[in-house]
């Protein structure tokens, strides 16, 4: 039997060996009774600070067990006990010393130890090991983008054979659905956005095999939302196909308890709208969603529908309807604890600057507390100019570089929309005036009241009639003639 020490050259290849071969960490976590699994780096550091107990002395018995990690059987065999308990102890004082500045892939080791867990029965150890492989890769996507998609398909695979091996056993049910929603917080948290929609497509054809109806109907509602940031409208309304199917019968009935889930899904499509500048499809998917009333949806959600109802209400006109809409989404956002509270505010207060109405916005509980937010306290001014017929005094304020209000394209379009009106307003006694004169009492040039009043005339099919630096009233001098 053979009785010489281990040599360096000896410890430094089986250590390489072992540190390579992430499989072998398994028996290294069960020995240690490893189940904090916070993250890879942690559990690591955890098993190293266990190893250096064992270095002190390990035991015929316990060289038995751990020589299989580094030796042959063959090996083993012709060792004396005593020699290759010693051996082991060399190797793991190397492996505890060297082992933190080597470049190693702890989460595969993780992976390995998780394939193994399964397979012992360990469903939780398993499902929990995956988790923090997922989550850690999470945190740094950009740069493993591909591992963590290969983790995402591990664990959606993983996840769906537990569930196929326990379907009766309610707590391992909820466990599955507490370890896909990890799954999903992670991917919600890249900062890339095409790795984002990447992962959503890799999440979602694994979940075929789950069959969980709701984790799949939140996954693609995020989908969607992405598809919807990028503008990528095509691939936006397959979704939307699929997410409405999914909440709608054959004859076009919502499915029972399906209510709140189909207003998400008409919150998506009416951001879409609103965005394509689409009022008459808006219209339509807004009357549907106002109908939906056997359901208690997030603020959110009805804040989305009622602001988007008061943007299209604005741009058809109707600024009463507009009013309300944008005082309901203000409510809702403020219930939500939303930013977009403010948003809403702003064109609550525009709707009211476009009617003239003497309706003070913040007369309200709700309102009042806002009233002077920068962005709030530049529109009430701006309503004030309006109201008052002072041109210059709008104009300051529109072009004052500080207001940041104007970096809100709906707002801007608004703003465009009472100049629009003031012009028409200026022009009204007239039948013929010069573009120069408007110029003036606008205080804007006169490229900008060209400008407004060519989109005047192709919106509204107007009266007027823009010929060599004049502006003329069609039917106004047509009745005078």
């Amino acid at each position: 039997m053979a009785s010489s020490r281990i040599s360096r050259e000896d410890i430094l290849r089986r250590s390489a060996d072992f540190i390579s071969d992430s499989e072998k960490w398994y028996a290294i976590f069960e020995y240690f009774h490893v189940d904090a699994w916070v993250s890879s780096k942690t559990v690591i550091k955890d098993v190293l600070e266990q190893i250096e107990v064992v270095t002190s002395s390990i035991n015929p018995a316990q060289g038995a067990t751990w020589a299989k990690l580094f030796y042959s059987e063959d090996e083993i065999r012709v060792i004396d006990g005593g020699i290759l308990a010693q051996n082991l102890i060399d190797i793991f004082r190397y492996i505890r010393s060297e082992m933190p500045t080597k470049t190693t892939d702890y989460d595969k080791m993780l992976f390995h130890s998780a394939l193994q867990r399964k397979g012992a029965l360990d469903f939780e150890g398993a499902v929990t090991a995956f988790e923090s492989i997922v989550n850690e890769s999470g945190s740094k996507s950009v740069h493993r983008t591909n591992k963590l998609i290969d983790h995402v398909q591990n664990l959606c695979r993983i996840v769906a054979e537990i569930k196929r091996e326990t379907r009766a056993n309610f707590t391992y049910r909820e466990l599955v659905e507490r370890t896909l929603e990890s799954v999903l917080k992670a991917i919600a948290l890249m900062d890339d956005k095409a790795c984002r929609l990447s992962m959503y497509g890799v999440f979602l054809d694994n979940l075929k095999e789950s069959t969980n109806d709701r984790l799949w109907f939140k996954t693609t509602t995020k989908l969607a939302k992405l598809y919807l940031d990028e503008k990528d409208y095509a691939k936006l309304d397959a979704v939307l196909k699929d997410l409405k199917a999914s909440c709608l019968t054959p004859t076009g009935e919502t499915v029972e308890n399906k209510g709140t889930q189909l207003l998400e899904v008409y919150a998506i499509e009416v951001q879409k709208f609103t965005l394509q500048n689409n009022n008459k499809a808006l219209q339509i998917v807004y009357n549907q969603a106002l109908k939906i009333k056997a359901t208690i949806p997030h603020p959110l959600i009805t804040g989305t529908i009622r602001e988007c109802g008061g943007k299209m209400h604005l741009r058809n006109g109707d600024y009463e309807q507009a009013y309300t809409d944008f005082f309901v989404a203000f409510k809702d956002y403020d219930e939500a604890g939303s930013a977009r509270r403010i948003a809403c505010l702003k064109y609550l207060v525009l709707a009211n600057m476009l009617t003239k109405s003497d309706i003070d916005p913040f007369d309200s509980e709700e309102t009042k507390a806002f009233r002077d937010e920068p962005d709030i306290v530049v529109i009430i001014a701006l309503k004030a100019a309006y109201k008052n017929g002072t041109p210059k005094q709008f104009h300051v304020i529109v072009n004052n570089p500080n207001n940041t209000i104007f970096a809100d394209p709906f707002a801007a379009e608004m703003i465009d929309r009472a100049r629009m009106m003031m012009l028409h307003q200026m022009i009204s006694p007239y039948t013929s005036v010069s573009l120069q004169h408007l110029s003036e009492e606008m205080c804007i040039s006169v490229a900008e009241v060209t400008r407004l009043l060519t989109e005047t005339i192709l919106d509204n099919d107007s009266e007027y009639v823009v010929d060599e630096g004049m502006v003329h009233v069609q039917n106004r001098n047509q009745q005078q003639h």
